[in-house]
């Protein structure tokens, strides 16, 4: 009897001692398995970066911009502008950045000394004084996409470049020494005949000048750059909408040997891995330097088709799905862009091309998405803070204008082209969301625009006598959103998520407000007090 009580006692002894076992072995494969996740959730948002251009008559300010990227989670910035005020609001923020050598700046890196002198003021001394973490320089920004328009010179100018700065970064201190230079290029690079991937090739114009390219990118480590414009796309190769998104319910598919394209960023990002291989560089990186869709200025662009792009293509980043052709790979892509760009040449992209912003020129979100991928269903994007507007002025049509009614068209039409060309008329052209106004509710949008973007200065509001100013909002009467101009910016540096950095890091915030009150006059009434009383009431 003794004997089974102590087999018992020590039967349940070890079970015991097996179950604590099993317990702990559970905790601790659950405990990494979830660390293993955050830190693989964390590595996936860092791979999605967002790009920043300025290309607009109204620019947010720098330090406000840093600390909306860092409000919502990214990591990672794109910089198509580097003048002094926007690297300083970089300073500290630890945010992974690439910069930008513009086309029209081509000049300045086209021999080895000038490479050498401008990699060694702009971005040795500039990114060591600054603190800045610039991983990767895009040496021009799609600048064979108008081939048929550019000269010889030019052509060969881009190609010294890229060679001549890669030869430059290596010769400098670490860590920028460890910087790749690339070059970012548009789909219009590749044959036009592509029906899928597999057909790709560069096209005639620019081949050899891409494989001289491709050996500079290859012998430094760095990766080819490309910029996507899926709706464009879609277009391009008579495809249908639904094609352009993740979620696509169409039946409509592209068949590829064994691979089957469900959507546009596939079909692109695999016609460049095509072309790359048939040009003997198979194994070089690709990371998108721009993707995003518009939402204004196309019958494909408007917030909700927008939103469901970002969702759809943020999941896939979080994912980590890769492509067809290279399944279950990490791409490192940049949203395009961060806010609207009422400047930008309509030429080549269409009107489309200034509104890629996920924000409006004041900040505001355009929709919601969660840019951390951490809810894909979801998410909220952080707005802009500070942002004041102009006086409650409108300038509008005036149709009690005295001008001979016989002459009144030809002078409203001549005057609303001069109004368009030196403001933002694109909502008003075909596909944009305000192309049903009334021909009077073209002409007062576009008198609008153009008094807003003139800091509301009554000799803006003329027009020959046909415009007129007015305290009443006209959105109600012509049933669409009349904009006002942003009068001032008021925005501590070092408040917000960049307050968080600096407070880490002992630092103080620094204040730091501008305005654009001294350059307006308005009859009877300086709206140079506005800016100082808000920014009382504000600070």
């Amino acid at each position: 009897m003794r004997n089974l009580q102590h087999l018992c006692s020590s039967f349940c002894t070890c079970d015991l001692h097996l179950l604590e076992t099993m317990r702990r072995l559970v905790i601790t494969t659950l405990t990494w398995f979830l660390l293993f996740a955050t830190l693989m959730n964390v590595a996936v948002a860092n791979d999605v970066g967002i790009n920043w251009s300025r290309n607009s008559r109204l620019k947010l300010l720098p330090s406000n911009i840093v600390d909306m990227i860092l409000s919502n989670g990214i990591k990672k910035v794109r910089l198509h502008s580097f003048v002094g005020s926007v690297a300083r609001a970089f300073t500290g923020s630890g945010l992974e950045m690439t910069t930008t050598v513009a086309n029209i700046d081509m000049i300045l890196v086209n021999s080895s000394r000038k490479a050498q002198a401008y990699v060694a003021e702009n971005m040795t001394k500039a990114y060591t004084r600054l603190d800045l973490n610039v991983k990767t320089i895009v040496v021009g920004n799609e600048p064979f996409t108008i081939v048929d328009n550019i000269t010889q010179m030019y052509q060969d100018d881009v190609v010294n470049a890229i060679g001549y700065i890669s030869e430059a970064i290596p010769k400098q201190p670490s860590p920028i020494n460890q910087i790749k230079a690339t070059m970012a290029h548009a789909p219009d690079i590749l044959l036009s005949t592509i029906q899928k991937p597999s057909d790709a090739d560069f096209n005639d114009n620019v081949n050899d000048r891409m494989v001289r390219i491709l050996r500079v990118l290859n012998a430094s480590g760095a990766p080819l750059a490309i910029n996507m414009y899926p709706h464009l796309h879609l277009l391009e190769k008579n495809f249908p909408l639904d094609f352009g998104f993740f979620d696509n319910d169409s039946p409509f598919t592209v068949k590829d040997g064994a691979n089957t394209y469900t959507n546009i960023f596939d079909f692109v990002y695999d016609s460049f891995v095509w072309a790359l291989k048939k040009n003997g560089f198979g194994n070089m990186k690709i990371i998108v330097t721009q993707i995003g869709w518009p939402t204004d200025g196309h019958i494909y662009a408007n917030a909700s088709t927008a939103q469901r792009f970002y969702k759809g293509f943020l999941k896939k980043m979080a994912n980590d799905e890769g492509t067809p052709l290279l399944p279950k790979t990490r791409i490192e892509a940049y949203i395009y862009n961060l806010n609207d760009e009422n400047m930008r040449d309509i030429a080549f992209r269409g009107p489309s091309i200034r509104h890629y912003g996920i924000y409006d020129f004041k900040g505001t979100p355009k929709f919601q998405v969660d840019l951390t991928m951490k809810n894909t269903t979801g998410g909220k994007l952080a707005p802009a803070q500070g942002v004041v507007p102009m006086p409650n002025r409108w300038c509008v049509y005036n149709p009690d204008a005295k001008i001979k009614e016989a002459n009144r068209t030809g002078v409203l039409l001549e005057q609303f082209q001069i109004a368009c060309d030196h403001s933002d008329c694109t909502k008003l052209m075909y596909g944009g969301s305000l192309n049903n106004l009334t021909f009077e509710g073209n002409i007062s949008y576009a008198f609008n625009d153009f008094f807003q973007a003139n800091n509301q200065m009554e000799t803006a509001c003329d027009f020959k006598g046909l415009g007129k100013i007015t305290v009443d909002d006209p959105s109600q009467t012509y049933e669409c959103q009349f904009p006002l101009q942003i009068i001032s910016m008021i925005y501590s540096w070092g408040q917000g998520e960049m307050g968080n950095i600096l407070a880490a890091r002992g630092a103080n915030a620094v204040v730091s407000k501008t305005s654009a009150a001294s350059l307006i006059k308005v009859s009877g009434f300086s709206t140079i007090v506005v800016p100082l009383l808000l920014s009382a009431l504000v600070l």
